[in-house]
């Protein structure tokens, strides 16, 4: 504080005094007062930066302590329900495999560690089944990708997929195969012979499982029973949510758009990850959904979150650059539908370009979200940066666990890289980051909901007596149709400036009071409403002329008992008018509001008359 003060008793005599002599006197106070000042904004600026970390270390320790949180609930309810639990046996160890490529070459591939094969490559699977394993149906499980599929039992055929889609010249995509196996089959060898029709370094690592028939279809979950829990629970609270925003939003109420969008890509992705995995087979029994629903979903996930980021920018730049993505994307999804019905092009064969899309959408949201975009202050986005760029850091781990897993040599070493799918898992922790921001979001709207309804009750309540005040009673006659029949009761506290002159105001206040408890008390309708209308009078709207002599009665009665207990050092006198509306004479309510009020005001007067202190209602 000193130093500011000299530094502007130093402008005031410079500007005083023009004269070389204060010229160095006035650059030290000023340097002085500078360097006071940088050091103040050193130690700020230094606990700033640690408020920052500090932050993001704990919404980082929400989002590990969420998705640990989530993880151990589901594991959870699997182990204690068994949920998912189905009996099978696998025949991996008893398979040969033969890879021909469509150049002619051949090898023979162990421990089922199978190159990513490309259009026109074959493979030979020769399994060696055991004796049958269980009573009844049994069945051969296995999945493949993009390929026509024919299973032999010596040179019999068992069972074929994917020649129909070749003469309709559909897509394959993902395939699940449960091959109904008789009984004298078992103990043989089979062949299952695999010509991969379209697409590029494709994976044909698959389980090859003996099962009931009857459980067949549950094939995709074993192994993947926490993944189907997981993404099969988003995929329901993601139909919800985008249930409830849109009927929210339909009917006017505030609910902001970008729970519209986050719903949107939760069902996405839920869906792409299921289909991935083929849990989808288990949820619907269309199989050309099940095997083209991964691609889709895919390619189209990324549009409704690029537009929920442009949504939580303020800086007009960033929020073109994120429509211009989402835009771009979404037109590369509708040009592949249109050159697969059209040209019979496939999506699969745009994989390559859509991995490209990715790479460039990831590097641009890494320079905005991390370069560009100004510190957040909304934990809701907060949850979401987070979530996308830890997302984001899996994605080249994932491509070098791919690159490695091909020169490893030890087979249990190569099976748990085949295994490893990072992707997936940094896909939970994005859509648990959502929900966390949809939860932050959530709650503030309820917030804001609730002050928003606290301030409009306060609005059209008195403060006084807490019943509904004039803005209340006004709209609501506003409602009245002129058809209506109803009954309008105008009320007045008798000689409230005379007891205020005497007993004072505070005691004017407590009669106001018990006024409004005895008309709260005197209407006993379920229809109609009463309300003060403004200083010592009162309104109260009821149905017919006999609901309105009825209330009279009961607050004649309520009057003489409230009077009766004594708690004012005077009587509560209350006047009152009574008018109901004639439909045929075709009077609003605010007419018959007034001649009620007139008929009050002719009661007073016949009171100031009588001055006897006795209650008659007219």
């Amino acid at each position: 504080m000193s130093a500011v003060c000299s530094s502007r008793e130093a402008v005031r005599r410079r500007l005083r005094y023009p004269l070389a002599d204060y010229d160095f006197c006035f650059l030290v106070e000023l340097f002085k007062n500078s360097y006071t000042r940088k050091g103040t904004m050193i130690k700020v600026t230094n606990r700033q930066r640690a408020n920052r970390l500090d932050q993001k270390y704990r919404t980082f320790m929400k989002i590990v302590l969420s998705m640990a949180g989530v993880m151990f609930l589901v594991q959870l309810f699997i182990q204690v329900s068994g949920f998912g639990y189905v009996e099978y046996v696998d025949l991996n160890d008893r398979v040969r495999t033969k890879v021909t490529t469509a150049a002619g070459d051949s090898q023979w591939c162990e421990d089922m560690r199978i190159p990513g094969l490309d259009a026109g490559d074959q493979i030979e699977f020769y399994i060696s089944l055991p004796e049958r394993p269980f009573d009844g149906q049994n069945a051969l499980c296995f999945f493949q990708y993009h390929s026509e599929i024919t299973v032999y039992a010596g040179e019999e055929i068992l069972y074929t997929k994917g020649q129909d889609l070749t003469k309709q010249k559909k897509m394959y995509g993902n395939e699940f195969c449960a091959v109904p196996v008789s009984d004298r089959y078992w103990g043989q060898e089979i062949r299952v012979h695999v010509k991969q029709m379209e697409g590029s370094a494709s994976s044909h690592f698959t389980y090859f499982r003996a099962m009931r028939w009857e459980d067949s279809r549950l094939y995709p979950i074993i192994g993947d029973r926490f993944a189907f829990v997981f993404f099969g629970l988003i995929l329901f609270l993601s139909i919800w949510l985008f249930v409830i925003v849109g009927i929210n939003r339909i009917s006017q109420k505030s609910i902001p758009s970008e729970m519209l969008w986050i719903s949107t890509f939760c069902f996405l992705t839920s869906v792409w990850q299921l289909s991935s995995r083929r849990l989808f087979y288990i949820l619907i029994g269309n199989e050309r959904i099940c095997a083209l629903a991964e691609y889709y979903c895919l390619y189209l996930a990324p549009v409704p979150l690029i537009i929920y980021l442009a949504q939580t920018k303020r800086q007009k730049k960033l929020r073109y650059i994120y429509y211009g993505t989402a835009a771009l994307f979404f037109g590369v999804f509708c040009a592949i539908n249109v050159a697969d019905l059209k040209w019979h092009i496939h999506a699969v064969s745009f994989e390559s370009l859509m991995y490209i899309l990715f790479f460039i959408f990831a590097c641009l949201l890494i320079r905005i979200e991390v370069f560009a975009t100004s510190r957040l202050r909304d934990q809701k986005d907060i949850y979401i940066r987070g979530g996308i760029l830890f997302t984001i850091f899996l994605v080249p781990v994932q491509i070098f666990i791919l690159v490695i897993r091909d020169y490893v040599e030890n087979g249990a070493v190569a099976l748990v890289l085949q295994k490893m799918n990072l992707i997936s898992g940094g896909i939970a922790v994005l859509i648990v980051s959502v929900i966390m921001s949809v939860n932050e979001m959530a709650i503030r709207m309820i917030r804001r909901n609730a002050e928003q309804e606290q301030l409009r009750i306060m609005a059209l309540t008195d403060e006084q007596t807490e019943l509904p005040n004039r803005r209340y009673c006004e709209a609501r006659l506003g409602d009245l149709r002129k058809n209506d029949r109803y009954s309008i009761i105008f009320l007045d506290v008798d000689g409230l400036k005379y007891m205020n002159d005497v007993y004072g105001h505070d005691m004017g206040d407590k009669l106001i009071r018990c006024t409004a408890e005895v008309i709260r008390e005197a209407f006993r309708f379920e229809n109609g409403f009463y309300g003060r209308w403004g200083g010592d009078e009162f309104l109260v709207v009821c149905g017919e002329e006999k609901e309105a002599k009825l209330f009279a009665d009961n607050l004649q009665v309520l009057q003489e008992e409230f009077n009766r207990k004594g708690e004012l050092p005077f009587d509560l006198s209350i006047s009152c008018g009574i008018e109901s509306n004639d439909p045929a004479k075709g009077r609003d309510a605010e007419e018959i509001r007034r001649e009620a009020d007139l008929k009050m005001y002719e009661q007073k007067r016949l009171r100031h008359r009588e001055r006897d202190g006795r209650n008659t209602l007219v």
